[in-house]
C-alpha cells in the first residue's frame, strides 16, 4: 500500500491539487475526502502535542489511522494542509523535523 503526504507550503496550489487532481484521479484514494474529521484530528495531534502527549496518546492515534478508508489498489493521498505552518507561525512550539518524524512514526512511511 503506497501513501503520499502532500505537505505543501503556504500558497503552493494545495487547494487546486485537492479539488482537481487528488479527488478526481481514479488511481488515487484521496483520504481527506472520506475521512476529513479524522485527518484533521490526526494532523492537529501531530502538530500541537508535546512530546509527552504524543507518547501518551500514540496508540489511540494508531488505531484512528488504522480505521481510515485505506486502499490496497490505489495510491493513498493525505493532504496535510497547515503542517508547514511551523515555518511561518511563532506560536507553534515544534520544528518541522519533529513533525515529519511523527508522520513517519504514525504512518510508517
Amino acid at each position: 500500500m503506497k501513501t503520499v503526504f502532500h505537505i505543501g507550503f503556504f500558497k503552493t496550489a494545495t487547494t487546486f491539487l485537492e479539488d482537481n487532481i487528488y479527488s478526481k484521479k481514479s488511481n488515487l484514494n484521496y483520504l481527506n475526502s472520506q475521512n476529513d474529521l479524522e485527518i484533521e484530528k490526526i494532523l492537529h495531534f501531530i502538530k500541537n502535542s508535546t512530546s509527552k502527549e504524543f507518547q501518551n496518546n500514540y496508540k489511540e492515534f494508531i488505531n484512528l489511522i488504522k480505521n481510515l478508508e485505506w486502499s490496497d489498489n490505489k495510491t493513498n493521498v493525505i493532504s496535510a494542509v497547515g503542517i508547514t505552518d511551523v515555518l511561518t507561525q511563532k506560536n507553534i512550539h515544534l520544528d518541522l523535523i519533529i513533525i515529519l518524524k511523527r508522520i513517519k512514526k504514525l504512518f510508517d512511511v
